[in-house]
This record gives C-alpha cells, structure tokens and sequence, in this order.
C-alpha cells in the first residue's frame, strides 16, 4: 500500500516537468480561456507569447502536486481520526502521512532545481520582462537632448546636445536625420536651429518636436540648441534704431527710437515664441501701438508739401525694414532670430521652419548674457538681401 501511493505521488510530482518538452511540440493558438493564477497579470489566449505559456503550465504542474500533497494529509488526518472505531484505518493513516512527506520532498527538490536552472521559472519572482525583452524603440538612448545621425534613420552611434554647437565638426554637411528626446513630466522640451554655416548663420532650418525625423537637407555646419521655457518671467525684448551701449533707459532717450516687445507678447501663442514681418514692425515704444518714438525730423516723409525746400507734409514711424535696427538688448530668456526667406518662391519651404537665411542672436559667446549691444548685419547682407522676418523664442 505504502509503495502504491509513493508512486502516486511521484506521478504527479514529475506531470509537470513531462508536460515541458510536450508543450513545446503541441503548443498552438488556445482555443479556450485558461483560469489565472496568482502572480499572472492576464488570462492565457490565443495571443499569449510561447514562453509565457510553458510558464504557465510548469505553475500548475507544480500547483496540482502540491495541492495533491495538501489532499493526501487531509485524509490522512481523518482517517486518523476514525482509527479507534476502524483499527485498519492507523495503518493508512501512517501509509497516507508518509506518502505525503516523501511527495512535498520531491516536488520542493524538482521546483528547486528547475528554479535554479532557469530562474524566469519562479512563481514569486517572475517578470514578463524578463521572458519578453522590450522592443526596440524602448532601447534607444533615453537621455534628453538633440541627436544627430549621418543615417537617414536615426541609426547609429549618437551623443545628446544639450547646448549650442558652433561648429558640427566630423558632421558638418553629413546629417540626414535627427532625434529629439523631451522629458514633459519634468519639462523638458529641445529645439534648435541649424545653420549652413559655423557660429550660427547662413542658411537655417528650425526643428522641433519629438521622436526621429528625417532631415531631408544635410546642409548643417552649426546648431543653436535652446530648452524651451513655457513659463517666461523676464521684461522683453528692445529694439534701438541707433547703436547704443549703455543702459536701456538711456538707449530709450538716446538710440533715435525703440520698441519694446514685452513678455507677455512673446508668450501669447502656445508655441511660446512671437513672428512678425520687419516692414509690419515700427519704433513705437511698445507693442501695442504706441507714440512713434524717433524724432519727428527722422521720420519716414510719405508727403512732400516742398521737397526742394524739404518741407514734408506728412511723416511715418519708420519700420524694421531695410536693416533699420541697429541695437538690441534683451532682458530675459530670449533668443532673438533674423530671417531673410523669399515670400514668392520659398512658402512652403519656409512653413516647413526652413529659411534661406537668418542670423541668431545672443549666441554661445554672449558672456553678459543679455544680448548683443550692436547689430551687424554683414553676415545676412552677404547674400545681398536684407532681413525680412523676425521670431522672438523662450528659452531657458
């Protein structure tokens, strides 16, 4: 008797290693739900990766002979509890307890040794992850910045930028595709501006958003690479028509006329940044449509009573255009960028961020990081075209 139930035991302990090789030659799509354990996060189907499957069974191997173990001491003790009345009931009362004992042994021992063979296949310490690697795209660099690739599609050895690059090195001219990475729970947003020539101008290209983008154009030699700022809290922007070097109060009186462009203008959009055309931009002091601030002789004559005499009729508030600008000083987290795109030919080029030409201001060298105090405009005006377009960004 005792030999007999032995080897029941032993049967049920060894069902679930049997069923391993087995599963591995039978295993296709489910055709019923499966129960859930305790520890497995969904029911079996269909769709249940392989090795998840084989899991599961080893589980309930090992689950089935346990509970056979948990069975055979319940009716041990019961039939030791009818032995005064039943005298052969001890007998297998003591055959059942031993069966028993020897069966967890085996179980525990075979549960330990597959366990130690492959540790995926513990109960209380599985992790699908480690069954299911992570795809791909969870593998690629996670640390934010800008990335630039030779590839055309972001493959590659590549190292985040984080700040301006004034010269792109063994890159210059070769980057077809990018990467940016942003961290929106922490506020972390990249952008950058790419230019076809060092130091920040020449032909450019503003690039934005997330994820790998092809770059279409490999014409980049530099980057201003800026972390938007949603929050602003600096003054604004000035704008002078005169070269001025001191304080921005003295530049109001002394500069020939300004306009400011104050913060809360530059954070209107959701984009966070302000645009305007330089012909629609005048020197009225503010944003909003002030008094003209250059003096009235200076002013732009749109009427002649006597032009001989130089007798004007009616004046205009001159406007950015035509290199009008001679100074700026910017009190925040600004990045000031002057465009030149040709309106006629270039609107979609230029609705995709690409310019013919722009100019960015402060750059990487501003040590008083308030921007420049004098405008030169050599850089622009080598292509024999005057700047046309202006964007105002945050940044922090």
């Amino acid at each position: 008797m005792k030999k007999r139930q032995n080897k029941k035991l032993l049967f049920v302990g060894l069902f679930a290693i049997l069923l391993l090789p087995v599963s591995f030659c039978l295993a296709q799509g489910l055709e019923v739900d499966y129960p859930t354990l305790k520890g497995e996060s969904q029911m079996m189907s269909s769709n249940t990766p392989l090795e998840v499957y084989l899991k599961y069974i080893f589980d309930v191997g090992i689950f089935l002979g346990f509970f056979a173990v948990f069975g055979s001491l319940v009716y041990a003790g019961i039939l030791y509890f009818f032995s005064p009345a039943i005298p052969q009931a001890l007998v297998l009362a003591k055959d059942r307890l031993a069966g028993a004992g020897t069966g967890f042994i085996i179980i525990t021992l075979l549960y330990l040794i597959m366990t130690t063979i492959s540790p995926e296949l513990a109960i209380f310490n599985f992790s699908r992850n480690r069954l299911n690697p992570p795809p791909p795209e969870q593998s690629l660099p996670r640390q934010t910045g800008i990335y630039f690739y030779n590839s055309a599609d972001c493959s590659g050895d590549s190292q985040p930028n984080t700040t301006n690059v004034p010269d792109l090195d063994d890159l210059k001219n070769r980057i077809n595709s990018f990467k940016i990475i942003n961290n929106y729970d922490q506020n972390i947003s990249y952008f950058s501006i790419l230019f076809g020539s060092i130091n920040y101008w020449g032909k450019c290209q503003y690039i934005k958003g997330s994820g790998c983008k092809k770059l279409g154009n490999s014409f980049p030699n530099s980057a201003a690479i800026y972390q938007l700022n949603r929050s602003p809290n600096g003054d604004g922007v000035y704008f002078f028509r005169k070269s001025c070097f001191n304080s921005i109060e003295y530049c109001k009186r002394n500069s020939g006329g300004w306009l400011k462009i104050d913060n809360a203008t530059i954070n209107a959009s959701d984009d966070v940044f302000f645009s305007s055309m330089l012909k629609d931009l005048s020197f009225t002091g503010n944003s909003k449509n002030g008094d003209c601030t250059v003096p009235k002789e200076e002013q732009n004559c749109v009427l002649w009573e006597n032009k001989e005499k130089n007798i004007c009729k009616q004046r205009q508030c001159p406007t950015f255009a035509q290199d009008n600008v001679t100074s700026l000083k910017i009190a925040g987290n600004y990045a000031v960028l002057f465009i030149y795109y040709n309106l006629d030919e270039d609107e979609d080029v230029q609705s995709q961020g690409m310019w013919n030409f722009c100019q960015v201001f402060p750059t990487e060298d501003d040590a008083n990081k308030d921007g420049p105090q004098q405008i030169k405009w050599e850089n622009i005006r080598s292509i024999g075209k005057p700047a046309n377009y202006m964007v105002i960004f945050t940044v922090k």
